[in-house]
């Protein structure tokens, strides 16, 4: 299958923070090409909270190793903000 064809995927997760142990879920989208875009937004206890975007290139990796650098990507920011919401 060519990796230049755009395919949007999505997928949900929860992530509770390491320091401060809150709870947040995120709604995550991403197109799967040659270059990586993706959004997110961010929610805690129901109530909206952020907005994150962002794009890398894919270098050949499958879905499932995208998947896990975008969530990586996502929780990582939510640690830099100390909790998107503080």
């Amino acid at each position: 299958m060519p990796h230049n064809a755009e395919q949007f995927r999505s997928f949900s997760a929860d992530y509770i923070r390491e320091v401060g142990g809150e709870k947040y879920t995120y709604v995550a989208r991403f197109t799967l090409g040659d270059t990586i875009n993706w959004n997110a937004d961010i929610t805690r206890d129901d109530l909206p909270k952020g907005h994150l975007a962002g794009s890398f290139q894919r270098a050949g990796f499958g879905e499932p190793e995208v998947v896990g650098a975008v969530k990586t990507l996502i929780e990582e920011e939510i640690e830099a903000q100390n909790g998107i919401d503080e």
